[in-house]
């Protein structure tokens, strides 16, 4: 029998829940009630998980095959407040108040790098879909890329210290494609290639945005969250705003359902708000989670349960090491290469260099459309969104009305609840 999907929200403590039922499964603080936890993230199989506390006492690796168990603790004292693992789990990236970006072999247990790219606390790290490079951003503005297989960085990009950088995430459907969000409200798409902006949403948060999150089954979807109390969907394809809706709370972090067609989102208040996108105009449950700010929520890893059968040609992760046709960031002559193995994947696993992922998540349906809501059905262009007997009008990719594709009714897409 397959496991129930689990969700991880981080706070005062983390916890484990049932992603349905929202029943809470484990709970638990590897760094003591002193130290809230900051961010935490799933290895590729599920059955570990990393955190880092908002002081950076110390980055843990705890064992969720039973109870939760701390197996592995690491950078005691490097004030590291920021994690992400690599897709095979071997490689852990952090970084936090000392400025660094650390690279950590979770094989040996070892501190495989330091790159000292930014002036001030690092606020974000996160591998890309490949793990050919890193991307971090800092309370300076700058964004840097650095690149695995040359060991180069990419000089700082950003709209500078006017616009702290609080989130970023980097699609897996459209490999080029980084998202970050900022202490103006600004939300920004670039291209990881030539760090050149795509698109600047600059009146997206009228206070500090917090959380991003692209759609794990549409390259078009992105949403954003802020302490302006606001979710909004942004259409990657036509550059506009497609909905907004408005919250009872400041919000702080946000995450997608591993099936696309759902999204959760964590609030000041310590509650988590869930919202079925087929029919948003509500929640659908409201979840007291925990005692200070949701911090971090991150649903299990679904890639581990999709054998290569399948999969498609476009959900093929391809090699870490870049090949001759493909450009990773562009690196900048004023950094020297970095010395160390380049990291890549492992054929002997131990108990912590994890089962490598065997896919970019679910099968996709409709990648290159934003009717993600029915994700059975065979879709392909967002004209398929017609509905008999309404003699609604489609327009495109400008017609995102795709929320509710079973109301009668329409309603404004710019709607702030």
């Amino acid at each position: 029998m397959e496991e129930v999907t689990r969700l991880i929200s981080t706070g005062d403590s983390v916890k484990l829940w049932d992603a349905v039922s929202m029943v809470p499964l484990e709970q638990f603080n590897p760094h003591s009630a002193s130290h809230p936890v900051a961010q935490a993230c799933w290895s590729s199989n599920n059955q570990f998980l990393v955190s880092a506390s908002s002081s950076g006492d110390k980055l843990v690796v705890s064992s969720l095959k039973s109870s939760p168990v701390p197996v592995v603790e690491l950078a005691e004292g490097k004030k590291q407040t920021r994690v992400c693992l690599s897709s095979s789990s071997q490689f852990l990236v952090s970084g936090g108040l000392d400025h660094c970006v650390h690279i950590w072999n979770l094989k040996t247990t070892r501190l495989h790098r330091t790159l000292k790219d930014h002036r001030e606390e690092v606020t974000c790290v996160s591998f890309n879909a490949n793990d050919s490079y890193i991307a971090s951003g800092s309370t300076s503005g700058d964004l840097v890329l650095h690149s695995l297989t040359t060991n180069l960085s990419s000089k700082a990009f950003g709209h500078g210290s006017d616009q702290p950088i609080h989130d970023l995430r980097l699609s897996t459907l459209k490999r080029s494609l980084l998202g970050s969000v900022s202490d103006s409200g600004t939300v920004v798409l670039w291209d990881s290639n030539t760090q050149k902006e795509l698109q600047v949403f600059d009146s997206a948060h009228k206070a500090p945005g917090s959380g991003l999150a692209f759609s794990p089954i549409s390259e078009l979807l992105v949403v954003s969250v802020g302490l302006d109390k606001k979710i909004v969907f942004y259409d990657t394809a036509s550059k506009i705003v497609v909905r907004s809706i408005r919250v009872d709370n400041p919000l702080t972090s946000v995450d997608f359902t591993p099936d696309g067609t759902g999204l959760v989102v964590g609030s000041t208040r310590g509650k988590i708000y869930q919202y079925d996108l087929r029919n948003c105009n509500a929640s659908t449950r409201i979840t007291v989670a925990h005692k200070t700010s949701v911090t971090c929520l991150r649903f299990q890893s679904t890639a581990g349960r999709h054998k290569s059968s399948t999969r498609t040609s476009s959900t093929k992760r391809p090699s870490a090491k870049l090949s001759s046709g493909q450009q990773g960031p562009a690196p900048s002559t004023g950094h020297a290469p970095v010395t160390g193995p380049t990291p890549h994947r492992q054929t002997t696993v131990t108990s912590l260099e994890l089962l490598s992922r065997e896919g970019e998540g679910q099968p996709l349906v409709g990648r290159g459309s934003l009717d993600i809501f029915s994700p059975v059905r065979e879709v392909t262009s967002l004209d398929l969104l017609s509905r008999e007997g309404e003699g609604q009008q489609i327009v495109g990719r400008g017609s995102l009305d795709i929320f509710s594709p079973v109301r009668g009714e329409t309603h404004s897409l710019h709607s702030t609840g």
